[in-house]
């Protein structure tokens, strides 16, 4: 980006957020968001339902999707 081998770049996810301190924060060309890109109107009622069914499954004892987990690899815990 620095270079200007690329015109710019949106960024969505970061590992840690907020990302304080993090140096493509200072590229001008870079647009960021607190992963919420995808969050629209139009999808707002599915998003919803689905966090709710997740919140049922958690409850009834039952894993989540794979895809709705988002897990860190700082954040595991060896099993003992």
């Amino acid at each position: 980006m620095k270079d200007g081998h690329l015109f710019g770049a949106g960024i969505d996810v970061f590992s840690k957020e907020p990302p304080v301190g993090n140096p493509q924060l200072q590229i001008e060309n870079t647009v960021m968001t607190s992963h919420l890109a995808g969050a629209t109107l139009e999808n707002f009622v599915s998003i919803v339902e689905r966090g709710v069914e997740n919140a049922k499954r958690v409850l009834r004892g039952e894993p989540l999707p794979t895809a709705d987990v988002v897990i860190s690899s700082d954040h595991i815990q060896p099993v003992d």
